[in-house]
């Protein structure tokens, strides 16, 4: 059966299993201001980049609990306007909780703020993300546009084991070791049948910024 925006189907072999998706050209239509942004930035000659690992904490309301996992980001600079960087981003992150799973992959431009030196920097990013919910009998996904928050600093804390001691990682002027924390909020809310979705995200990422001008 059919329902407006959304289809369900039903296994044979597991009868009360459902799984509910939009179709793509439902993700297509709300997003389509990506696709004038690959245009515009193509023919750019890149500043640099950023590649980096994150852990996140969302709020997914199962009794309660939030949910938490790990993720992958980057981004690419497109230009730049004194000390600011504008750049397309994008990642993937898994967040679990008990049999609850949010997969979330996002797409989008943030503008990047960082003081002399690389000593610290902050961040403002809007983006695209596709949201997959996953319990033992459903399986649902949509699409939402978030705001995305940051600061941070220079260096990284990297633990030297089985020492209790610490290197913080500097780097260079062409390579900058970065830690950031960072603050998620969705533009609008998704209401699911069984499910809350996330209403938030915290993050705290620790990455490479490779500069190449």
């Amino acid at each position: 059966m059919r329902l407006p925006h959304e289809q369900r189907w039903v296994s044979m072999n597991a009868p009360f299993k459902v799984t509910t998706m939009k179709p793509n050209s439902l993700l297509r239509a709300r997003f389509h201001w990506l696709f004038p942004l690959f245009i515009l930035v193509t023919p750019c000659r890149a500043q640099g980049f950023e590649l980096g690992l994150s852990y996140a904490r969302t709020q997914v309301n199962v009794d309660g609990h939030e949910s938490k996992g790990p993720g992958l980001q980057a981004a690419l600079d497109f230009g730049e306007i004194g000390r600011a960087r504008f750049q397309v981003c994008g990642g993937f992150e898994r967040l679990t909780i008990e049999s609850t799973t949010t997969a979330m992959s996002n797409l989008g431009i943030q503008c990047s703020i960082w003081s002399q030196e690389y000593q610290g920097h902050a961040l403002l990013a809007l983006e695209a993300r596709s949201e997959h919910l996953s319990t033992p009998s459903e399986t649902q996904g949509y699409g939402r546009a978030w705001l995305r928050g940051g600061i941070g600093f220079r260096g990284i804390i990297v633990p030297l084991f089985p020492f209790k001691t610490a290197y913080f990682a500097q780097g260079t002027e062409t390579v900058v070791p970065f830690t950031r924390i960072e603050y998620a909020v969705p533009l609008w809310k998704r209401d699911l049948t069984g499910v809350a979705t996330p209403t938030w995200e915290l993050r705290m990422q620790a990455g490479v910024r490779f500069n190449l001008d």
